[in-house]
């Protein structure tokens, strides 16, 4: 279905919530303040990382019965990846993380950013449900923007002097 101006709109009023969970639970989960840069459109072959956690939502904005379907990526350089897990499990910064336990870490941050969006979210009329959140592990991978989205952006986010990235893809 081609997508209107109105539902851009609608989608880029979107963006805000997954910010605004991301922050959230950074700050409770993780114990480390993060600031949110600028929203970008997502460009070929960036941004790239070495763990990413990917988590799909789909449903509809009831007032105005629009389907939609959405996917975020949290997209990490490994050793702040390792950085973050660290923090939760209160470690100290030279113990070892198991690539398994980071792989569950990412994809937990995932879920909660994906799962706080939505109740924000609903507030606002969205019905949503959540997938399962994947993760990708990689060198310097690259994540594709789904097929068919209307809104494909990129949000660099600060931690510690360091960068990692909340992608959010909406159709």
């Amino acid at each position: 279905m081609p997508q209107t101006e109105e539902s851009k709109a609608l989608f880029l009023s979107m963006i805000p919530a997954f910010c605004q969970s991301l922050e959230d639970g950074f700050n409770q989960m993780v114990m480390l303040p993060v600031t949110i840069g600028e929203v970008h459109a997502k460009k070929g072959g960036s941004p790239t990382g070495s763990i990413s956690g990917t988590i799909g939502l789909s449903g509809s904005h009831g007032p105005t019965g629009l389907e939609l379907r959405a996917q975020i990526s949290l997209i990490f350089p490994e050793a702040l990846a390792q950085r973050i897990f660290r923090s939760m499990m209160m470690m100290e910064e030279d113990m070892p993380v198991e690539p398994a336990e980071l792989q569950d870490v990412v994809g937990e941050l995932a879920n909660i950013t994906a799962g706080g969006a939505k109740t924000r979210l609903s507030e606002n009329g969205f019905l949503l449900s959540l997938s399962l959140p994947t993760v990708a592990v990689g060198t310097n991978h690259y994540l594709s923007a789904p097929s068919g989205v209307t809104i494909s952006d990129v949000i660099a986010v600060g931690l510690e002097g360091q960068e990692f990235y909340l992608e959010v893809s909406i159709s």
